[in-house]
């Protein structure tokens, strides 16, 4: 089963987008590939 990710880019005033790298490298990390979604 493959896991999906819902990104919302201006959450926490930009600061996901900012961090998104580091969160998406622990996500792979953790589960593998994922599909991302962006709202």
């Amino acid at each position: 089963m493959k896991v999906g990710v819902v990104l919302n880019p201006i959450a926490g005033g930009g600061g996901l987008k900012r961090h998104w790298p580091e969160v998406s490298a622990s996500l792979r990390k953790h589960f593998g590939d994922f599909e991302l979604r962006e709202t």
